[in-house]
Parts: structure tokens; C-alpha cells; sequence
């Protein structure tokens, strides 16, 4: 998909009529009196990270993408930037993938927990480390980026379409987020039971899971609601997106966090015994 491109092109905030090329101050379809100055500024506190901040400004837009639906469409009617969304998305993909790194990684070393007394040599070890972490990165990435898909029906203009995609951006990723927390008292558990501690252990695993399930249920919820303010769907659109969620996150867990790391190791092990022959 080419990047959007924003234009000039100016939307009545409570009708949505393209104020375009119209020099009245008031919208000639509902009669809103138009203040051009404030409708021609966005209100994503991401767009303003150089003045307030770039940590202020993320934490803002987290609470306003996660909690405020309705504040977050209302931006459909002012500029937004989709590259700004973009990298709003790929900040939140990191904050999720580095304590899933770190969760991982301590389950792997946690060798007596997981029942495995594998031999493996220290660059073996390496390899599987790094592949899994990108496999990782790779499921964040189109988790955050999925919603999209329904987020541009033809019944919108095509600049209509573009802002509802940066939208679906802050929407579908800014929940995600959350893990960076979530995971960290988790890990801290985790951490506790490799002292032989495997009581600590079992607690860090329960608390992850409920903390995992909690967060996907917002990661789900976040887009419906912004979804039939942005888009205009109706129902089926909203069914479809809340069933096919939680489908493809599934479907990509299994080939991009378990299938391509299996894969890879199993061609490691092939080429490795080969040479050993």
C-alpha cells in the first residue's frame, strides 16, 4: 500500500461534509459554524510530541486511542498523518515485542522448568534466540496492522480512507503497548523462580496469561468501537473484524512465532548432522 497523502481538503466536524472550496463560515449541510483554524489542526497528541514531548505525547495518545473512541474519530475530519501513525504503531510494536523477547528468553534459560536438557552449542543457541526474536517482531507488526484491512470501504473518499487507516493505527496498536507493564511484573516473578523457586514460576505464568487475555480483549474492543465512527460499518463489517481478530492472531502466532523458528530449526539440525557425517 503507497503512502497517503494528506491534501487541503477540510470536513464539517459533526456532519462530515467536505467543506472544500466553500468560503462560508458555517457547514451548508448541518449549519455548524466552522472555526477553520481549529478544524484544520489535529488533536492526536502525537502530532504534537515536538511541543509537549515526545513521552507525554505518547502516553496521551495511548489514552486517547485505548479509552476515547469518539475523540479519536472526530480526527477523521481534521489532517492526520499517516506516517506519524506509522511510527506511533512501530513504537508500540517494540514496547509489546521486547518484554515478549525477555518472557521467552527467560522461559528458554529456565531449562529445568520446561522439562528440555538440550546440548545445544552456544551459537545454535544464538541463532534460535535471534530468529525467534524476529519471528517476534514480524507478529507485531501485522497484529498491529491488521485491523486496517476493514478500516476503507468505498463508500469513503479516498482522503477519508487514508485518515481512517491512520486512525485504525492508533487504534489496533496503542493497547498493545500496555505489555511493556504487564510483562514486567510478570518477568520479575519469572526471574524469582529460576532460583528453584517453581512456585514463583507457576504464579508468573498464570499472572501472564490473565494479563495477556485482559490486554487482547482491549486490543479487540479498541478498533470496534473507532471502527463504526470512522468507517460508517454496520453491523456484519463490526462482526467480521471482532471474529477475524482474534482468527488471524491465532494463525499468525502459529506460522510466524512457532512455525518458522521450527522450521528453522529443524533445517539447522538437518544441515548440522549432515556435516557431521
Amino acid at each position: 500500500m503507497t503512502r497517503p497523502q494528506e491534501t487541503t481538503e477540510l470536513h464539517c466536524p459533526a456532519c462530515g461534509y467536505n467543506l472544500f472550496g466553500i468560503e462560508s463560515e458555517k457547514c451548508p449541510e448541518c449549519g455548524l459554524e466552522i472555526d477553520r483554524t481549529q478544524a484544520a489542526i489535529s488533536r492526536i497528541p502525537w502530532e504534537h510530541r515536538d511541543r509537549i514531548g515526545s513521552i507525554r505525547a505518547f502516553f496521551r495518545t495511548v489514552i486517547l486511542a485505548t479509552i476515547h473512541p469518539k475523540k479519536l474519530a472526530a480526527e477523521m475530519n481534521r489532517p492526520v498523518s499517516y506516517a506519524h501513525a506509522k511510527r506511533f504503531r512501530h513504537i508500540c510494536a517494540i514496547l509489546a515485542w521486547l518484554p515478549t523477547c525477555a518472557v521467552v528468553g527467560l522461559l528458554l534459560i529456565n531449562q529445568d522448568y520446561l522439562g528440555t536438557h538440550s546440548p545445544a552449542s552456544v551459537w545454535e543457541q544464538i541463532f534460535f534466540a535471534a530468529l525467534t526474536a524476529a519471528s517476534f517482531w514480524v507478529f507485531f507488526l501485522c497484529v498491529t496492522g491488521f485491523p486496517s484491512i476493514f478500516f476503507h470501504p468505498t463508500r469513503l473518499s479516498s482522503l477519508q480512507q487514508n485518515r481512517a487507516i491512520a486512525l485504525s493505527y492508533y487504534s489496533a496498536s496503542a493497547p498493545w503497548s500496555g505489555l511493556g507493564i504487564i510483562y514486567a511484573g510478570s518477568a520479575l516473578v519469572f526471574g524469582i523462580g529460576m532460583l528453584n523457586l517453581n512456585q514463583f514460576v507457576e504464579i508468573g505464568a498464570g499472572l501472564l496469561t490473565l494479563c495477556t487475555l485482559s490486554l487482547a480483549l482491549i486490543a479487540i474492543a479498541a478498533p470496534l468501537r473507532l471502527i463504526s465512527l470512522t468507517a460508517r460499518s454496520g453491523v456484519s463489517r463490526k462482526i467480521l473484524l471482532g471474529l477475524s481478530m482474534p482468527l488471524a492472531w491465532g494463525a499468525l502466532f502459529c506460522v510466524v512465532a512457532i512455525g518458522i523458528p521450527l522450521a528453522a530449526i529443524y533445517l539447522a539440525v538437518m544441515i548440522f548432522s549432515m556435516h557431521s557425517m
